[in-house]
């Protein structure tokens, strides 16, 4: 197992986007949520799990 991990080391070495165009043309420019606010939105939701 670890050789094939280490076969896909490029991965993560590399950096990559994925880039669809026609998918792109059905969402405004800015669609998604930005990075910092979608882990913040996680920890929270993994917080108020945890403390019940």
């Amino acid at each position: 197992m670890m050789r094939e991990i280490v076969k896909m080391r490029y991965l993560w070495n590399n950096a990559m986007e994925f880039v669809d165009s026609r998918l792109e043309s059905n969402f405004e420019p800015d669609f998604g949520t930005p990075f910092g606010e979608a882990v913040v939105a996680k920890v929270r939701t993994q917080v108020q799990v945890q403390g019940r």
